[in-house]
């Protein structure tokens, strides 16, 4: 029988053994350099989360806006397609994310359609992005289309003048399939290491011929996201494209998805945007004071720590929200402006001029939702 002995295994080009082997018990050490937890810089990969819509069809706006959590939509022509977060999704996921063309576009030259994630600056840090020290990250995804071709995703900075635009194949159509993508880190740019937009990552279900790169698999200065090559998914009415188990991770190994608790990927998300109140009549909204006659203000804590001091984004409509308050209840239409505005907690107002009547200075109050779409919503999204 032949044998190999060994001390250690390095990797090719490496100086720091893989595996150490004890010569005297046989014992391995295997050296991880990366950690196992938290190396997904993807939040919502899973798309567990859609506080927004719980699972409702979205038409993208002009300009685009948030659809599941941390997804962002960025359109120049509105109607094209729709987003959805759905059941169906590979084996080991129950949720995926979910593309339809809602008729057949013709791609202008400067057509942009995109499905875009934001990441933040200071959470790729150690990306090292714009130095000789960049790292090589590799981004793995799921994804099932309903026709076949050549597909774009694109790597981009803040200021849009740094891109690295690659390519994959979907083979068979209505099947889902593991892609896997790794680059070299950008050496040149400048990339935030704020709580601004680190890196954009856009896969592209549309963009005009203003937007082909010149070269994949390259860092080039410019705003380009798709190639020559590529099929435009909008295209075709009815095509769909769906994306699942989304990783972005350093190295040049795609590792299996990194799978965290409903309720860890509900705080990550929570940075950004935080759904308060909505789904229901009766939610609580929050115990309040009245400072003078007519005049309520509630106070909100967030469950974490937002990345920046963020916009209100509440319904407004006659009788959603009721106060309760010396033995009686009065319902309002919707709250004012912010007070004592942080990235922890918030104050509302709401009086007269929004419906409020009958309360007295002095008293405390409680608030609720009065109609099953009433929501009080707070966004800090990049």
């Amino acid at each position: 029988m032949s044998e190999i002995k060994v001390n250690s295994i390095k990797g090719v080009g490496s100086t720091d053994a893989a595996i150490t082997i004890n010569n005297s018990d046989g014992t391995c050490t295997a050296n991880i350099t990366n950690n196992l937890s938290n190396r997904n810089l993807i939040i919502n990969g899973d798309f567990s989360q859609d506080q927004r819509n719980n699972g409702s069809e979205v038409n993208p706006a002009v300009n685009g806006g948030y659809t599941l959590d941390r997804w962002v939509n960025v359109i120049n022509t509105a109607g094209k397609f729709k987003v959805q977060q759905v059941s169906d999704s590979p084996d080991g996921f129950y949720k995926s994310y979910k593309v339809t063309s809602l008729s057949a576009l013709t791609v202008g030259t400067g057509e942009f359609q995109e499905v875009s994630h934001y990441i933040e600056g200071l959470n790729m840090n150690h990306l090292n992005f714009g130095s000789s020290a960049a790292k090589t990250i590799t981004l793995s995804f799921f994804v099932k289309a309903s026709i076949t071709g050549t597909f774009p995703v694109a790597f981009r900075n803040n200021a849009y003048n740094r891109t690295n635009v690659n390519t994959y194949t979907i083979s068979s159509a209505d099947t889902w399939e593991k892609k896997t993508i790794t680059i070299t880190g950008d050496t040149s740019g400048t990339w935030l290491q704020t709580s601004g937009i680190g890196m954009r990552i856009t896969f592209a279900v549309a963009g005009g011929s203003d937007f082909d790169v010149s070269s994949l698999s390259t860092w080039i200065g410019s705003n380009d996201f798709t190639h020559s090559s590529c099929t435009d998914l909008l295209a075709t009415n009815g095509a769909t494209l769906q994306l699942a188990g989304v990783q972005l991770e350093v190295g040049s190994v795609a590792t299996d998805f990194e799978f965290k608790s409903f309720g860890q990927e509900l705080a990550l998300c929570q940075r950004y945007y935080y759904r308060h109140a909505s789904g229901a009549a009766g939610r609580n909204i929050g115990i309040a004071a009245i400072y003078q006659a007519n005049d309520v203000f509630p106070v909100i804590h967030f469950p974490c720590t937002m990345r920046t001091t963020p916009s209100l984004d509440v319904s407004n409509s006659s009788n959603y929200f009721r106060v309760y308050s010396n033995g009686s209840s009065d319902p309002f239409d919707t709250f004012g402006q912010l007070w004592n505005t942080g990235d922890n907690a918030v104050g509302l107002n709401a009086n007269s001029s929004n419906g409020i009547t009958g309360r007295s200075a002095g008293h405390a109050a409680m608030i609720i939702t009065d109609q099953a779409d009433a929501h009080v919503s707070f966004s800090a999204e990049l």
